[in-house]
């Protein structure tokens, strides 16, 4: 069992901890900080592990407090955007919580050392409905501390931690277990104790980290994005092994140094969108999302993305229109675009080495794909990018 307060740096784990010996003396808060001039001013009797920021400005904490305030919070609570806590959530967990991540529909992961959490079994790993109570879609009969998550936009999940078991497989400290909590059985990279901290790269490519271990892995699934503009609206699609964001901006430049703020980014199916602007002629948009994980979600960055003036967007495969899978023809796809655009369509087995396998030139917006040999390939991913 790793300790939440290592010995990496012995004078501040000392501090702390002695402050969290201290604490457990009082039951009213010990941590309690001075008031800011916004009136922020949250009171913990504990060190908070990981934090959450919901869209609605309300913030999820983690850790292994029991007050918040005058209020009893075991591990997980959830303050209104003033720093009182939220009278309307309280799962209660019966050990820490190290690690939250927010889903694009609101529900909450929580990953730490608890047994139980909302009132029923559930161990280390599990998922909380935005009222706090358990997700029982979600069981992913986890045995083993989770330190870290990272969320994928197309719902899968990494888990890091120590030796984390998943529905009895192997022990593993980095996994991966799909949007129903199940494992996924096409993600098994090698043990190496790279579990205390993972992020994603905006390529989807894997960091991960360990008391001795730093690598970067490949990932099994393509990262995909594609932002477009009308000119007042703009939209960025985000999917496949991308980072999850948990906020984006949007800026406008026209000479590529100095930026403009158009605003924060609303979440719609797939992506980001942002209306009512107004991008000048020959300007360049530039988005913005921004990423947490990392050990105890200690870590963030951002990931960008830009738009040309009068770039387009580059094409898309269309996944929902009924035409995605295998038909007569093998297995195939409509791909759209802009009137005019060429696109290809690539084909891979290991999300390196790429095969071109048709051009073809969008005149009505979009043209169907089909891969005759697709079944005796095996595995095999796709892409479509713009040629010109």
């Amino acid at each position: 069992m790793k300790t939440p307060l290592d010995s990496r740096c012995p004078t501040l784990g000392a501090a702390v901890a002695a402050l969290a010996w201290l604490s457990t003396l009082h039951p009213q808060p010990a941590l309690a900080q001075t008031p800011k001039a916004d009136g922020f001013a949250p009171s913990l009797n504990d060190v908070p592990y990981a934090l959450a920021i919901q869209p609605d400005g309300k913030v999820l904490v983690g850790g292994a407090l029991a007050f918040v305030g005058l209020d009893q919070r075991n591990a997980i609570a959830r303050l209104n955007a003033d720093g009182t806590p939220d009278a309307q959530f309280d799962p209660e967990a019966d050990g820490p919580v190290y690690s939250l991540a927010l889903q694009p529909d609101g529900k909450i992961l929580v990953g730490g050392a608890f047994t139980m959490l909302a009132g029923q079994p559930s161990s280390y790993l599990a998922r909380l409905n935005p009222d706090g109570t358990l997700d029982g879609t979600f069981d992913p009969q986890a045995n083993g501390e989770v330190y870290c998550l990272a969320v994928q936009p197309d719902g899968k999940l990494l888990v890091g931690g120590d030796d984390v078991e998943l529905a009895g497989e192997a022990p593993s400290s980095l996994a991966r277990v799909n949007a129903d909590g199940t494992p996924d059985d096409h993600f098994a990279p090698q043990d190496n104790g790279a579990g205390l901290s993972v992020g994603l790269q905006a390529d989807g490519r894997i960091l991960a980290g360990g008391e001795r271990t730093f690598e970067r892995l490949n990932n099994t699934e393509l990262a995909t994005q594609a932002i477009s503009c009308d000119g007042s609206t703009i939209t960025w699609m985000r999917g496949g092994s991308s980072p999850e964001a948990w906020r984006t901006t949007f800026e406008v430049s026209t000479n590529g140094a100095d930026w403009t703020m158009l605003g924060d980014g609303s979440r719609v199916p797939g992506g980001w969108q942002l209306s009512g602007v107004a991008v000048p002629t020959g300007g360049t948009v530039r988005a913005r999302g921004y990423v947490v994980g990392g050990e105890y979600c200690a870590s963030s960055w951002f990931v960008e993305t830009l738009l040309p003036p009068g770039g387009l967007a580059p094409p898309l495969i269309i996944l929902n229109d009924g035409h995605f899978g295998f038909g007569a023809n093998g297995f195939g796809f409509d791909v759209s675009g802009a009137a005019g655009q060429v696109a290809a369509v690539d084909g891979s087995s290991n999300l390196v080495n790429w095969l071109p396998l048709q051009t073809n030139t969008l005149s009505s917006g979009s043209f169907y794909f089909s891969d005759p040999g697709a079944e005796a390939k095996g595995r095999q991913f796709y892409r479509a990018r713009l040629v010109q």
